[in-house]
């Protein structure tokens, strides 16, 4: 993984995470669709999009729930500083909630990023197979 990486998926149906996990960076978890219940070691939030919710490294957490559209923005804590990894922590675990005008903004950034990481995964295997 890069310092940085977006991923996104849409599923129309119900599905449920069916085993507790964690990863070793910041993840963003951006619901810009649906409803998903999001459990914790030790705690559960139900969160309706759009909304968001910040999961430190090592949080076991797992989802559930009917169909809904996700991106998550994965970040490496090696290339945070000490006041960024304070500030995540502080608004890690809490449900947060944008406006209407705050979701529109956000869905075009969160887009261009997927486009963007896109266009620098093709240029990387170009560069790859061209050398």
């Amino acid at each position: 993984m890069n310092f940085l990486s977006v991923d996104k998926v849409t599923r129309e149906q119900s599905h449920t995470m069916n085993v507790l996990h964690s990863h070793s960076h910041y993840e963003f978890y951006i619901l810009t669709k649906g409803e998903r219940t999001i459990f914790f070691y030790n705690a559960l939030y139900t969160i309706q999009a759009p909304a968001c919710i910040i999961i430190p490294p090592f949080i076991m957490h797992k989802t559930e729930g009917g169909g809904y559209e996700r991106f998550n923005i994965n970040i490496l804590p090696k290339y945070l500083d000490a006041t960024e990894k304070s500030l995540l922590s502080k608004r890690a675990l809490t449900p947060l909630t944008f406006s209407d005008k705050d979701h529109k903004t956000v869905r075009h950034l969160l887009d261009f990023l997927l486009e963007f990481q896109e266009k620098e995964d093709e240029l990387s295997d170009y560069m790859l197979r061209s050398f």
